[in-house]
């Protein structure tokens, strides 16, 4: 029977890899609308992993992609974007931990 903590290690790269790979398909799509990937227009505040940060086809406002397929809302403020990004993901892991309350409660 496989030791199920090096099954686990091995899962994580390749959990990793598939987020990615579903980002850059989700990422591909909205280019192909004429949406822009700007991440590196951040400096040194990136996106945390496993989203993108848009720039929409008039490059007027900016919003967020996750590897889930999601976009976020648009603002023409990339670091209010980011944050809602970050907060997005932070509602998505505590109620995967069973926390149902809302972000806005």
């Amino acid at each position: 029977m496989p030791d199920p903590q090096s099954t686990a290690q091995h899962d994580e790269p390749t959990q990793a890899l598939s987020q990615s790979a579903l980002l850059e398909a989700t990422v591909k799509e909205f280019e192909s609308l004429g949406c822009t990937r700007v991440d590196r227009m951040l400096g040194f505040g990136k996106m945390q992993e496993g989203y993108a940060l848009m720039l929409d086809s008039d490059d007027m406002y900016f919003f967020w992609v996750s590897y889930r397929g999601e976009d976020g809302p648009t603002d023409w403020n990339k670091w209010r974007v980011r944050r809602g990004s970050i907060a997005r993901e932070k509602f998505l892991t505590s109620n995967a931990k069973g926390d149902s309350q809302s972000p806005d409660q």
